[in-house]
């Protein structure tokens, strides 16, 4: 299962490194045919900013469902690799709302106490409120 997680995400990564390398081929190419123009370099990169904004646009509205489709795919893999991971991350959410500590760890070691009441005075030990006196 981890396999086709990881073929499926090196697809992802192949293709957008793909889009990466065709936009910058293309600013490459359009620099090199704006310099002998006599346009400076202020008037490039106003040029090649709109055109990578472009591309960019371009890119998306071409392989967006490609990518929408992989990333569908990475995580129905990775629900069916882990289907407990919906109901735990619920428990987590739930307990955490209510200022709970989560107990499913509760089995292997002891639960932290991280959300439990500081002890009031009238519980510790040795404990005798001292008198105020008025002066």
């Amino acid at each position: 299962m981890q396999q086709a997680i990881d073929l499926v995400l090196s697809v992802i990564f192949g293709l957008f490194h793909l889009i990466v390398l065709g936009i910058a081929s293309v600013e490459r190419v359009l620099r090199d045919t704006l310099a002998p123009m006599g346009i400076g370099t202020d008037g490039q990169n106003i040029v090649l900013v709109l055109v990578a904004l472009a591309l960019i646009v371009g890119a998306i509205r071409l392989f967006g469902s490609v990518f929408a489709i992989l990333i569908t795919i990475v995580l129905a893999l990775l629900d069916a690799a882990h289907p407990d991971a919906a109901a735990r991350h619920a428990r987590l959410i739930r307990a955490a709302g209510r200022g709970e500590p989560d107990q499913s760890f509760s089995r292997s070691m002891p639960t932290p106490r991280v959300f439990a009441r500081a002890p009031s005075a009238a519980t510790l030990p040795g404990f005798r409120p001292a008198s105020i006196s008025a002066r």
